[in-house]
């Protein structure tokens, strides 16, 4: 848990912020970002739902982390150096 967390999670993280603050000019960078933001925040209702619906089973939330994360990879594969505001 230290290494993913401590090290690897880091990594990506650190990445971040640059990548999301590139993506939008910077009329609308605030706006973007806050949106994503927000959504993000009902995460943690839908995984809590999903374990109910699951009957206290943990895979449909798996399933839906392993979904968000493929359409993460896709979509961050997908940008082009054209999108971004540099």
């Amino acid at each position: 848990m230290v290494v993913v967390f401590g090290i690897i999670h880091a990594l990506f993280y650190g990445a971040q912020g640059t990548l999301y603050a590139s993506l939008y000019p910077t009329e609308v960078r605030y706006t973007g970002l806050s949106v994503v933001c927000q959504f993000s925040g009902i995460t943690p209702m839908i995984l809590t739902a999903l374990i109910a619906v699951g009957g206290g089973s943990p895979w449909l939330a798996c399933g839906y982390l392993v979904a968000t994360a493929v359409i993460s990879v896709i979509a961050t594969s997908l940008i082009k150096k054209d999108d971004l505001y540099l």
